[in-house]
């Protein structure tokens, strides 16, 4: 079979997520065809989501020296700096890109960067690059962007992206957008937001993504307030509005009178999410957990991962909760609700994080060894929820380290709850 037939193979398996035939194929491509170079790029980008990062480092820089200037090639690269804790490595990279050429997907790249390492006035200026990428849920008209200035008698319109976890985690700024003296205050949102945004802003109109828009004089997405408030620096972050939520809510604690502490658990996020299989354990890896003596442990998990309560036989162990959610269609305020009676919260990088964290609750976020942006590098801690703790892999797919540090924690902490 030529080259070109094995390439096609490998392709094939590694779209279907055969990775480890994809590799093979590839290798055999570049014995044949040492200089292949869509071979070499798609196996340094297999071998880079594998933690092999000196490998595809190594075919990155080969291709470079044929197309010295490839910019897909370079922000390839880029990206496995910041996967490999080389984010410095990573901005200079991106800069250097953008030195002969705008391009408005190394700017987006290049604001992960930057965010990851703190360095919030360049990131949020270059994070609005995904305005121009069309990364936006509505079509806007650039030139009604608001920037921050006073506009008296005008009318906002506010618009949600991205994930539920990203709008969560930027709410945060919505009580000093209500400061200033609009007209009227528009939220363009996700359905299963509404009782939760009517509930804490109740002055602010809401719309639910696919009904008609009303018309409005500036918008402002809702990620980009950060920017628009000059949040640069991650002590500034506001992070106190936990008793406020709380309050708005109308949330009470548990009239139960069971004295083991409750810890609710989440394994896996939107698994349509690209990087999903790095940031989500699966149940299994947590199965330790279930071994901690004199607490309950229950299960905030939606989604088809339900199902491996199920299959891991832990039924009598886990208590689901996740078809009360499901039953909501996901209302984000049922699951605070539920997530309040709880005492600990264990849990992916997704939304329930972040819900956790604006309760103010003990959480531990299990982050992958590429973390997203918002949790920064080499700490324990978030700027952005005071009440979590950020476990960290120390090797790509190594969960035990973590699972292991959680479960002396948890005990630790309930043993002074009981």
């Amino acid at each position: 079979m030529d080259v070109e037939h094995l390439f096609d193979h490998a392709q094939h398996f590694q779209k279907l997520g055969m990775m480890g035939k994809a590799e093979n194929i590839y290798r055999e491509v570049l014995k044949k065809q040492p200089t292949h170079i869509k071979s070499m790029g798609n196996l340094a980008i297999l071998l880079e989501e594998k933690g092999a990062f000196d490998e595809a480092e190594s075919l990155f820089k080969s291709i470079l020296k044929h197309w010295p200037h490839h910019e897909l090639t370079l922000r390839q690269l880029a990206k496995l700096y910041r996967h490999s804790g080389r984010v410095s490595a990573s901005i200079a990279i991106l800069e250097s890109i953008l030195k002969n050429n705008p391009s408005i997907k190394a700017q987006w790249d290049l604001s992960f960067s930057y965010l990851l390492n703190g360095d919030f006035e360049k990131g949020w200026l270059h994070f609005d690059s995904r305005i121009l990428l069309a990364n936006l849920p509505l079509k806007v008209d650039q030139k009604k962007y608001w920037d921050g200035e006073i506009n008296p008698s005008k009318t906002l319109l506010i618009i949600d992206e991205q994930g539920i976890g990203d709008s969560l985690q930027f709410l945060r700024f919505i009580p000093e957008v209500l400061n200033k003296p609009f007209r009227k205050v528009i939220f363009y949102g996700k359905p299963m937001l509404k009782s939760l945004m009517n509930k804490l802003f109740p002055e602010i109109e809401f719309i639910c993504k696919a009904e008609e828009v009303p018309e409005y004089d500036l918008y402002v997405p809702l990620m980009s307030l950060a920017k628009v408030f000059k949040v640069y620096l991650p002590e500034k972050i506001v992070n106190d509005f936990s008793l406020d939520y709380v309050s708005r809510l109308e949330l009470r604690p548990s009239n139960a009178t069971h004295k083991k502490p409750i810890v609710a658990l989440c394994w896996q996020g939107n698994r349509h999410f690209k990087g999903d299989k790095f940031r989500s354990p699966g149940l299994k890896t947590l199965l330790p957990l279930l071994k901690i003596q004199n607490v309950e442990f229950v299960s905030v998990q939606v989604g088809p991962a339900r199902q491996q309560i199920h299959d891991l036989g832990v039924e009598g162990i886990i208590t689901d909760l996740g078809n009360r959610i499901e039953t909501e269609r996901g209302d984000v305020l049922t699951t605070l609700k539920l997530l309040y009676q709880c005492d600990f919260v264990v849990t992916s990088d997704t939304s329930v994080a972040h819900m956790a964290g604006i309760l103010g609750k003990l959480g531990y976020v299990l982050l992958s060894s590429r973390p997203d942006w918002r949790w920064l590098t080499d700490t324990e801690h978030s700027f952005w929820y005071p009440s979590l703790k950020l476990m960290r892999q120390a090797k790509v797919n190594q969960w035990k380290g973590v699972v292991e540090l959680i479960i002396q924690d948890i005990e630790n902490q309930s043993a002074s709850k009981t």
